[in-house]
């Protein structure tokens, strides 16, 4: 097994740290401290590593399918109103989680 996770599958990133439950022993994951994605969860270190070093890549129609959720979801969270006339979110947070999450399915794609 290998001894440290690869670079992030999603963004590339370098920095990849082992995640643990509350509890020593309890459970733990590999984590990207960029774009936050999580491996499977695991009960030991090594396997955690070993699974996130062989995670499947996923189709690029999945990838293409987030996107366009994602687009979605932002145009809704910008432009949509109630059936009162107020917005139906128009969050500021919600925008920045989006426009994080297009950036790192974008650098995904341009990895591959």
């Amino acid at each position: 097994m290998a001894d440290a996770p690869d670079n992030c599958p999603f963004c590339g990133h370098d920095y990849t740290f082992i995640l643990n439950g509350p509890v020593e022993g309890d459970w733990c994951a590999v984590t990207c401290d960029k774009c936050h994605a999580r491996g499977p969860i695991n009960y030991t270190d090594p396997h955690a590593i070993a699974e996130w070093n062989t995670r499947a890549t996923p189709p690029a129609a999945v990838v293409e399918a987030m996107e366009r959720a994602l687009q979605n979801i932002r145009e809704l969270n910008l432009t949509a109103e109630d059936e009162n006339g107020h917005k139906w979110a128009n969050s500021e947070l919600i925008d920045q989680e989006i426009t994080f999450s297009l950036a790192a399915l974008t650098a995904w794609r341009d990895a591959q």
